[in-house]
């Protein structure tokens, strides 16, 4: 079989016409040579580097008050929250900081973003002293961007739902409205109003107005230019309807790492959704209970 292949190879190149075989063969007088002038007129594709993916979870909410950030476009937040009733100085090393004491605050919520400007919010807080959990549904919009408004504008509003077990539920409605930008030296603050029509903490009676307005913001400062550690400042001081009596501040640590984030702090609330942080808290400032959180940030 190889010896026919190679005999009918040899025929069609002896009956080839001579044109045919010329057209491969160069010419003596034929230049050869590479023009290397022609190279100038040769597009060349430019490559474009793929960024990589950041890694470091947008903070969208502090400690507790939320802020002018908005998350990246397909992330998806879990966050993850406890707080203790006790003070943290009393009897710290058998109640270890209050935490083995009981009451504690638990939270849960979850944050999407389908846009750069839009977010929305689920939440949930557990009762302690009171006899209802809370639900949270919450959407925002941020109409202005400090990359070309000089600072970023939020606005949000949402619900509470007040589950009583073996009651009816009551619902309220909650709005917030927030500025602020990244400062220099890796300084970042969020100013804002919150208000809920029907407030709540634990020392609130029949008897009080269901609404509270406050005002505060948050001031924090990242160490190095891509801030892997974040420290916060923030108060809630109420100015119309219920007043619990004192602001709800809060001071603490957040720890960034791959999509994660790690908060410790302390402050005189146990409380964390928006239908509470207006109407403060009705410990003082030096009636402090630690806390944690955990946030998990999946872009998708």
């Amino acid at each position: 079989m190889r010896k026919l292949t190679l005999l009918l190879s040899v025929l069609a190149l002896l009956t080839a016409p001579a044109s045919v075989l010329a057209q491969g063969v160069p010419d003596e007088d034929d230049d050869l040579s590479l023009d290397l002038g022609d190279l100038d007129d040769v597009e060349v594709a430019e490559v474009t580097e793929v960024e990589e993916p950041a890694l470091l979870p947008v903070l969208c909410r502090g400690l507790t008050v939320p802020l002018h950030n908005m998350g990246r476009q397909g992330a998806l937040q879990f966050t993850i929250d406890h707080r203790a009733m006790q003070k943290f100085d009393e009897d710290p090393a058998h109640d270890f900081l209050g935490l083995d004491s009981g009451g504690l605050k638990i939270g849960f919520a979850l944050r999407y973003s389908p846009l750069d400007i839009v977010d929305v919010l689920a939440a949930r807080q557990n009762n302690t002293s009171e006899t209802f959990d809370t639900y949270e549904l919450a959407a925002r919009v941020a109409p202005l961007s400090h990359e070309k408004h000089y600072v970023d504008l939020v606005l949000g509003g949402g619900a509470s739902v007040f589950v009583h077990p073996g009651e009816e539920d009551a619902v309220g409605w909650n709005g917030q409205l927030l500025v602020g930008r990244p400062l220099p030296a890796g300084f970042d603050f969020t100013l804002g109003v919150l208000a809920a029509t029907e407030s709540s903490t634990p020392a609130k009676s029949n008897a009080d107005y269901n609404y509270s307005a406050g005002a505060g913001g948050e001031l924090s400062w990242g160490m190095g230019v891509h801030p892997h550690v974040r420290l916060h400042v923030e108060a809630v001081a109420p100015f119309v309807g219920y007043d619990a009596g004192h602001p709800a501040v809060a001071a603490g640590v957040n720890i960034l790492t791959f999509r994660h984030g790690f908060a410790f702090l302390v402050s005189n609330s146990q409380m964390l959704t928006l239908d509470a942080l207006p109407a403060g808290s009705y410990r003082t400032v030096d009636d402090l209970v630690v806390g944690f959180s955990i946030l998990r940030q999946w872009d998708l």
